[in-house]
C-alpha cells in the first residue's frame, strides 16, 4: 500500500476530532480503506474485503500516481471491480489534496468513464455522485469536493475546482475526453460472442476512444473486463501496446502455470499469492466445489474466458491439441531419423494441398492460407494423414498464384483443392495459365456446414489418432511451423484467426468424405469384406467354354 506521510495531519480541514483526522488521513493514504470506509454509503450489502481488492486497489493507486500509464485488469465478474474501480477511485481521487506535481490526484481531474452503453456508464456515476453526496464523504471532504450546480447529471459532472466525470459508451465519446480514462466492462457479454460485434467494439476504441485523452503526456487509462474472446479488446491490448501495459490477470481458479506477476520499472510490483493449483481467488464467497461446478457449467468457452481469464479452454477448444499424434511415434524415433538427425516421412500413398483464398472486397485484409497433408497406412495397415506442410501470409493475387505453384512442385501434390468462395474460381484460373498440364489435379471444394460444424465433423479423425503431425523429440516440441497450425486448430472457435483451421478440416473433410482415410473400425470392415469367399465370378457358360 501506498502512503502519504508528507499529507498526514493531525487537524485540519474537515478534521473536527482527532479520530476524524485519523479517519480522513487513513483514507486518503489508501484507496483500499477508503474503499472499506465508504463502502456503507453506496452498497448495503456487508463489505467482504479479500486480497485481489487490495492488489487492485495498488495498481489504480499506482496509476495515480503516475507509475503505471496504462493498466489491464482481468477477473471474472461479480468480483467487486466495478465498486472499486468506478464507484471508489475516482471519489478517492478527488478527495485527496490538489498537488502540480501529481496532476492524477485531487478535484480537478477530469475522467472519462466508458462501458458497453452509456446506460451501465452512467448508473455507475450516479451511484459514485450518491456516495460524493452522502453525510459521510461530506464530513471529510465536503469543503474539497464541490460538486458544480450547474453541471449536475448521469452524463456529466463536474467539480467547482475543475475535475469533471463523463459516462458514456464508447461510440459515443466522441468529442469528450478525460486526463483519466476508464474502460469497464466495454464487451456485453450477451453479444460478444459476435465476430462482428468484436470487431466493431475494438474499430471503435481505435478510431474514437483511443483518441479521448486530453493530455498524452501525463494521461492513463485503465479497463478492466472479463476474458470473452481471443479477439476482444483485452486481446487488441495485449498485442498492441508495448511495455507500458500493466496487465493484471486474476483466474478465479489458480492456474500455477499462468502465474501472475506484475512490474514497475523493471522492479517487482506485485505477485499473485496463491500456489496450489485450482485454489479459488476468494475462498469465501466463491471457494466451494459446488462453485467450481457452477462456474463449470457455463460450459468450457465461457468458463475458460469469463472464469479463467484465458480465452481458449486449457486442453483445447473443439479439437484438442492432445489428439494430434506425433511423428515419429515414440517407439519408431530411431527408424525415421538418420545419424544426422534428420526425421524422414513415410512413403505417401497421397498427397493434398488445400488452399484458403481471401479475395472477396470484405476479406481484403485477411491472409491466405495453405496446408499440406500426405495420407500413409500406419504399422496396422490403417490409412493416416499428416500435416506436412502449412503457410498463412497476405498476397496479391500474383504473389498467390507462384507460391501456391512454387508449393506444389516441392510437395509433389497429387490434388490442390481450393475452398470454392472468396475468390476460389479466379485463383483455380489462374493457377491453371501459370502451371504446366497435368501436374496435379484441382478441384474446387463446397464444405458442408459452417466453420464450426466442419470442425466438429473431423473430432472422429483426431480421436481416432489417424491425424499426425512432426514433432521434434529432441526438443518436446512440435516443428515451429506445425505449432502455429496446432494452435490456432486449439484456440478455434475462440480464437482470432481461423484460416489455417479452414484448411485443417477442408483437407480432413475431403479426404474422410471420399474414403481416402476411414477410423479403425470401417478399416476393419473393409478387410472382412475383401476376405469374405463370394463363390466364382464367372458364369456356367465361361467355366465350360459353352
Amino acid at each position: 500500500m501506498f502512503s502519504d506521510t508528507d499529507n498526514l495531519t493531525i487537524l485540519g480541514e474537515s478534521g473536527k476530532t482527532l479520530e476524524d483526522a485519523i479517519v480522513r488521513n487513513l483514507c486518503e493514504s489508501s484507496l483500499y480503506e477508503f474503499l472499506t470506509e465508504a463502502w456503507p454509503y453506496f452498497d448495503p450489502a456487508p463489505f467482504a474485503g479479500n486480497w485481489h481488492i487490495g492488489a487492485i486497489a495498488e495498481h489504480l493507486q499506482a496509476v495515480s500516481y503516475g507509475q503505471i500509464r496504462k493498466l489491464l485488469i482481468n477477473v471474472r465478474p461479480r468480483s467487486g471491480k466495478t465498486a472499486l474501480i468506478s464507484i471508489a477511485w475516482p471519489t478517492w481521487t478527488w478527495a485527496k489534496p490538489a498537488n502540480k506535481s501529481q496532476p492524477l490526484l485531487g478535484p480537478g481531474v477530469r475522467f472519462l468513464c466508458g462501458s458497453y452503453g452509456a446506460k451501465k456508464a452512467q448508473e455507475d456515476a450516479v451511484t459514485a455522485r450518491r456516495l460524493i453526496g452522502s453525510e459521510w464523504y461530506q464530513k471529510y471532504w465536503g469543503a474539497r469536493v464541490r460538486i458544480a450546480k450547474d453541471r449536475d447529471n448521469a452524463e456529466r459532472y463536474d467539480t467547482e475546482a475543475g475535475g469533471s466525470r463523463i459516462s458514456t459508451g464508447i461510440p459515443e465519446s466522441l468529442g469528450k475526453g478525460g486526463i483519466i480514462r476508464i474502460l469497464d466492462d466495454p464487451h456485453k457479454t450477451n453479444e460478444v460472442e459476435s465476430e462482428a460485434v468484436r470487431e466493431s467494439v475494438v474499430r471503435d476504441y481505435k478510431e474514437i476512444w483511443q483518441t479521448r485523452q486530453n493530455d498524452p503526456n501525463v494521461g492513463a487509462e485503465v479497463m478492466v473486463m472479463q476474458r470473452q474472446a481471443e479477439n476482444d479488446l483485452s486481446g487488441y491490448w495485449l498485442e498492441n501496446f508495448g511495455p507500458e501495459l500493466i496487465h493484471l490477470c486474476i483466474p478465479a481458479w489458480y492456474e500455477a502455470d499462468r502465474h501472475c506477476t506484475t512490474y514497475i520499472n523493471g522492479y517487482e510490483f506485485w505477485t499473485d499469492p496463491r500456489e496450489d493449483d485450482g485454489e479459488s481467488f476468494w475462498p469465501r464467497r466463491f471457494g466451494s466445489p459446488k462453485q467450481r461446478r457452477e462456474d463449470e457449467a457455463l460450459g468450457k468457452f465461457a468458463f475458460a474466458g469469463q472464469i479463467q481469464q484465458r480465452p481458449e479452454p486449457r486442453g483445447g477448444g473443439i479439437i484438442q491439441r492432445m489428439w494430434w499424434q506425433a511423428w515419429p511415434p515414440d517407439e519408431l524415433v530411431e527408424h525415421w531419423t538418420d545419424r544426422e538427425g534428420r526425421v524422414a516421412y513415410p512413403p505417401w500413398e497421397l498427397q493434398i494441398a488445400y488452399l484458403d483464398t481471401a479475395f472477396t472486397k470484405k476479406e481484403t485484409n485477411d491472409p491466405c492460407a495453405m496446408t499440406r497433408f500426405g495420407v500413409f497406412a500406419n504399422s496396422a495397415g490403417v490409412p493416416c494423414t499428416m500435416l506436412c506442410g502449412s503457410w498463412q501470409a497476405h498476397h496479391n493475387l500474383s504473389e498467390l498464384v507462384a507460391r501456391v505453384i512454387a508449393c506444389c512442385r516441392a510437395w509433389k501434390t497429387d490434388y490442390l483443392i481450393i475452398e470454392n468462395k472468396a475468390g476460389g474460381v479466379w485463383v483455380r484460373d489462374e493457377i491453371i495459365k501459370e502451371m504446366r498440364a497435368g501436374e496435379w489435379e484441382i478441384i474446387l471444394d463446397d464444405p458442408v456446414g459452417d466453420k464450426v460444424a466442419r470442425a466438429q465433423s473431423v473430432v472422429p479423425l483426431f480421436t481416432g489418432k489417424l491425424v499426425y503431425a512432426p514433432f521434434v523429440h529432441q526438443t518436446d516440441a512440435w516443428r515451429a511451423w506445425a505449432e502455429e497450425v496446432i494452435l490456432q486448430v486449439e484456440r478455434f472457435p475462440a480464437g482470432k484467426d481461423d484460416h489455417l483451421v479452414d484448411c485443417v478440416t477442408g483437407s480432413l473433410g475431403y479426404l474422410r468424405r471420399n474414403g481416402l482415410i476411414k477410423l479403425q473400425p470401417e478399416h476393419d470392415e473393409d478387410v472382412r469384406d475383401a476376405n469374405v469367399w463370394r463363390g466364382r465370378s464367372e458364369s456356367v457358360a465361361d467355366r465350360y467354354e459353352v
